[in-house]
């Protein structure tokens, strides 16, 4: 059985809108044919596809874009008014300090020097008459210049004798029974004390007074004394 494929003249260029296959039986004894059948093939269908459910978007309010940019303004103008109230901080804060940097810069090498002042101070306290005149008068002046230049950087020496006590610049180390002084009152001074600028560097180590003890115990019997001859009366 021979398979031949027939061509329409009618439809020759033309793509047939199904395909179509021709099939020719022919009689091998006689020659004639026997029967020709037409098959047409039909293309499947295509398959549909799947919904699916999109949600649809929320409604959203129209933006004022004159609005949106006046919160931006706002918000801007905001934060440069924060930052600029820092750096203002700030540069007050480093103007303060450098200052005090400057002003301060010789502190640390007055306060070593107040070391020599010190051992000046307590030589010239052991003078005796059997002691060197002309060493006596060498030591006497070099204290004096050293206490010139001193002063003139700010270094101040504190006149705490006879003063009240004042605990921000002295610093108490004994009391004395004293009846001819108030209470807290400054002796003596065992060391003296200095200020450099406005600074304290050194507190004066000082002796108080106190009343004795019998002098109080007299006043309060004196005061009752008169109390009682003002209630006789």
């Amino acid at each position: 059985m021979n398979k031949k494929q027939g061509n329409n003249p009618e439809t020759e260029g033309q793509k047939p809108e199904k395909s179509v296959i021709d099939i020719v039986v022919d009689d091998k004894e006689t020659g004639a044919v026997a029967e020709e059948i037409n098959i047409k093939l039909e293309e499947p269908e295509k398959p549909e596809p799947p919904k699916v459910d999109i949600p649809k978007p929320a409604p959203v309010d129209p933006v004022d874009p004159v609005d949106k940019y006046r919160k931006e303004i706002v918000a801007l103008n905001d934060k440069y008014t924060r930052l600029y109230a820092e750096y203002e901080n700030y540069k007050k804060r480093a103007i303060k300090e450098r200052d005090e940097l400057l002003k301060y810069r010789a502190e640390p090498i007055a306060t070593e020097i107040l070391q020599i002042m010190d051992n000046l101070e307590s030589a010239l306290s052991h003078v005796t008459p059997n002691t060197d005149e002309t060493l006596t008068k060498g030591v006497e002046m070099t204290t004096r210049e050293l206490k010139k230049i001193l002063d003139k950087f700010g270094l101040s020496e504190i006149d705490a004798k006879g003063k009240p006590f004042d605990p921000n610049f002295h610093h108490a180390m004994s009391m004395v029974e004293r009846a001819d002084l108030d209470n807290n009152t400054v002796i003596d001074i065992f060391r003296k004390g200095y200020t450099f600028k406005d600074r304290l560097i050194r507190a004066v180590t000082v002796s108080v007074s106190k009343k004795p003890a019998i002098v109080e115990n007299n006043s309060a019997d004196t005061n009752n004394t008169i109390q009682e001859g003002d209630l006789s009366s």
